[in-house]
Parts: C-alpha cells; sequence; structure tokens
C-alpha cells in the first residue's frame, strides 16, 4: 500500500479519533508508540476480526499511558476507532483479493 493511503494517514487517522471522542493525550500516546494509523492500530490489540475483550484494551490503553487508568469514555471511543480500524483493514483485504476498485483510494496531498 501507497504511504498516503487512507489506512496509512496520520492525518485522518487523528481526525476519526478525535470525531470518536478520544481524547489528544491518548492520542498523543499511540503517536509516541507509532500506532497513529488505521493499518497499525487494526492489528495493536487484536487480529482484524478477533473482537478485543474489555481487559485486553484496558490493558492495552494501561500500557500507553503507564499510571493513568482509562475512563469508561476513553474506553467507548477507543473501542470505536479499533473497530473501524479493523473493519476498513478487512474491507480493504477483501477488496484486494477479489480484484475491486472498491479498495481505498490515495489521498491528495494536504
Amino acid at each position: 500500500m501507497a504511504a498516503s493511503s487512507f489506512l496509512d494517514s496520520e492525518a485522518t487517522f487523528a481526525q476519526q479519533a478525535e470525531e470518536a471522542g478520544l481524547g489528544k493525550p491518548r492520542v498523543d500516546a499511540l503517536k509516541a508508540n507509532a500506532l497513529a494509523t488505521f493499518a497499525k492500530l487494526s492489528f495493536a490489540v487484536t487480529s482484524p476480526g478477533t473482537v478485543a475483550s474489555d481487559d485486553q484494551i484496558n490493558t492495552f490503553l494501561g500500557t500507553m499511558r503507564v499510571g493513568v487508568a482509562p475512563s469508561i469514555a476513553d474506553m467507548a471511543a477507543f473501542k470505536r476507532l479499533l473497530f473501524e480500524s479493523q473493519t476498513l483493514m478487512m474491507h480493504t483485504f477483501k477488496a484486494t483479493a477479489r480484484g475491486d476498485d472498491a479498495a481505498p483510494k490515495k489521498l491528495s496531498a494536504p
């Protein structure tokens, strides 16, 4: 995949994280750990297609910000972002395997 694809765009990921309600400190923690794209996050907790448990997500978020327990709002926003990441990744895999033109397109430069 090209570096500028939808799955690899940090700007698109940050915008979606904000829309999901994930706070800036959590997004910054993902960036600091090189996990600020849909492609990377989709494999960070579980493989796409595998539902992450609350314990797995709580552990993951606790690892990203040591000593700061995630709130219920953090958990909900992160679950949404993780679901979207994994769904986009699965869609891309399926579209590539079928040879569909429905695969995510390259984004124009900002």
